[in-house]
């Protein structure tokens, strides 16, 4: 996927960041309609795969805090930085 304003692919981060902004100006219809046309777009291959991603639990996405707290805990547990 090229970034539309530039000539090279977009990394990761900019690509999630992009993706959650898009996601939270639509509706859950909109998300729902998108998801639709995306899985009819699919190879017969790829659509068990997908199928996975709303049957395994969703990923634990942690803040900075949370992040550093952990990394703290860690520290004194063990007596060294992870």
């Amino acid at each position: 996927m090229k970034h539309p304003r530039h000539d090279r692919p977009l990394g990761l981060g900019e690509f999630l960041y992009t993706l959650e902004a898009q996601l939270a100006s639509l509706t859950s219809a909109e998300i729902t309609a998108a998801l639709l046309v995306h899985a009819q777009r699919l190879p017969a291959p790829d659509r068990l795969g997908f199928l996975g991603i709303f049957t395994e639990a969703p990923p634990h996405r942690p803040t900075a805090e949370h992040t550093a707290s952990t990394l703290l805990r860690h520290s004194c547990r063990t007596g060294s930085t992870p």
